[in-house]
């Protein structure tokens, strides 16, 4: 059983959400702390926690996820409103591990864990377009031709329906296909890429400019 623990300044509220969590999900143990308690306790927390969340509304906030990722802990942040420019880059150049936003359903918050602790990068639709955008300009790559024989005509509109935050069932919709069919294509999409998930997909077309956001 893994430990997860939220940090959030409204503790009535966020005590009402792990309350929820703990009663639904059993394969996981969630704990209630505000902001302060991290700031005086994180030593005593941190020896059994496996992963943060912490919301992005106050200034000491971005403080202690440097510091808990410093210390090699899986760490993700949680908004409920939009984030600044400033705050974006530092959660990209830190490697933070997971992007929250809003109200999560139950299954995207298990999934979501369930992504972390296997090694990858959950990532709420609602940022995958605001991250790959603030990639590409960042980066500001040179176009080139997408090399032949790569990826299928399929794939390559599966990747750019990826690169665009639509999950698998929307790009299911989009195109006329099956889940399983779209699941099928990017994990052909992943292989052929060599890289481990989707978010690492998208950024590896920015990069070389086989895809546009």
């Amino acid at each position: 059983m893994s430990n997860i623990a939220i940090i959030r300044d409204r503790s009535l509220y966020m005590s009402g959400i792990v309350n929820e969590l703990n009663s639904k999900i059993k394969d996981h143990r969630f704990y209630a702390y505000q902001l302060a308690d991290l700031a005086e306790r994180k030593e005593k927390i941190s020896n059994h926690i496996d992963v943060w969340i912490m919301e992005m509304n106050t200034s000491n906030a971005m403080k202690e996820i440097k510091s808990l990722k410093k210390l090699g802990h899986l760490v993700a942040v949680w908004n409920f409103s939009g984030i600044t420019r400033d705050h974006l880059h530092q959660l990209m150049e830190i490697g933070i591990d997971g992007y929250f936003y809003g109200d999560l359903e139950i299954h995207e918050f298990t999934s979501a864990v369930k992504d972390m602790l296997h090694g990858f990068k959950y990532i709420h639709s609602y940022y995958s377009t605001v991250l790959l955008n603030e990639y590409a300009r960042i980066t500001n790559q040179i176009g080139s031709k997408r090399p032949d024989g790569l990826l299928t005509v399929r794939e390559w509109e599966v990747l750019e329906n990826i690169s665009k935050g639509l999950q698998n069932d929307e790009i299911a919709k989009h195109l006329g296909i099956s889940d399983k069919t779209v699941k099928n294509h990017v994990s052909s999409i992943l292989n052929k890429l060599n890289v481990k998930d989707r978010t690492s997909a998208v950024i590896t077309a920015i990069k070389n400019n086989w895809v546009r956001i």
